[in-house]
């Protein structure tokens, strides 16, 4: 192979691998929220136990996430709230305990890009029932289905609880038929997998200092995907770590940044007290991440700066 030849494809596969400010990965399809994000659901739900049933009418708050990947146990959205009226059967009266609990993404019905319902389940959803046995405990995982043709229908299936405390049976079973205002509607599409970008946009520029003096500024690394979360898969690095330094206690092995938000460093420049006048320093600041679908990225910041002329 001639030397041309090589040096030419040295500089394509430099520029293949090399991350700028701003970066972008391939496209993944995911789910949005576009309305609904807040709401209401309000029915009926029913607690089977082998000593019977009881039968209340039920009003629960909650919300969606605004959006998510298609994998699974991705958070989905939570039930924030509840109330229950009218109970007949085994129980007088039913509490939902616990201020918030979350939502696993478990499948779509349908074919993409239109499916027609979310599967998700209520991880650790309790509740507390008075019943002639005293008051019992109980809590479980919710399988549920938000039906996306009408946008206003959720199906509680059958979900298993555990008895936590009282003297009622073991086991019990929840299920349900809930009507959902407002009405919630999702869209399906590609989204940027993992999107990223500097702040400052291009590099970190110290200006102009005496030897022997320090200055501080702040390199602020955005996660600007739609879906994806990232976590950093270890600390930062500098090409020159002689006159420049970060802050390592913010780049965390196992950070996790998520949509939309930041991560901010504090960087330092430090030209040595016998450098020579208008001397430039330069280093590149690296920050390794992976994101949700486990693809690994590497993006570079450039630092800068120069000694007084």
């Amino acid at each position: 192979m001639s030397t041309r030849l090589r040096l030419i494809l040295l500089t394509l596969t430099l520029l293949a691998t090399s991350a700028a400010a701003h970066g972008s990965a391939l496209a993944v399809t995911g789910f949005q929220v576009t309305s609904g994000t807040s709401y209401t659901a309000a029915g009926t739900i029913t607690f089977e136990t082998s000593v019977g049933t009881a039968i209340c009418s039920a009003t629960l708050t909650g919300t969606m996430a605004p959006s998510w990947l298609p994998t699974a146990l991705a958070t989905t959205g939570a039930i924030t709230g509840g109330s229950f009226v009218g109970c007949r059967g085994i129980a007088t009266s039913v509490t939902l305990l616990g201020s918030s609990t979350p939502a696993g993404y478990g499948s779509f019905t349908g074919t993409l890009p239109n499916p027609t319902a979310i599967n998700q389940t209520f991880l650790g959803l309790s509740f507390s029932l008075a019943t002639p046995l005293g008051t019992c405990l109980y809590t479980g995982n919710q399988p549920a289905t938000l039906n996306l043709t009408t946008g206003t229908a959720m199906s509680l299936w059958s979900g298993a609880y555990t008895l936590v405390r009282g003297l009622c049976p073991a086991a019990a079973r929840v299920s349900g038929s809930l009507t959902v205002t407002p009405r919630i509607a999702v869209v399906v599409g590609d989204n940027d997998l993992a999107r990223w970008t500097w702040l400052p946009s291009n590099s970190l520029d110290f200006g102009t200092r005496a030897p022997g003096s320090t200055t501080s500024g702040l390199l602020t690394f955005k996660n600007t995907s739609a879906l994806q979360i990232f976590r950093l898969t270890g600390p930062g690095s500098l090409s020159d770590a002689t006159n420049f330094s970060y802050d390592g206690a913010r780049v965390i092995l196992g950070l996790i940044i998520g949509p939309g938000d930041r991560l901010q460093i504090d960087a330092s420049f430090a030209p040595p007290g016998g450098a020579p006048l208008d001397t430039p320093f330069f280093s590149d600041f690296t920050l390794r991440f992976r994101d949700g679908a486990a693809a690994n990225y590497e993006t570079v910041m450039l630092l800068r700066g120069r000694t007084t002329p």
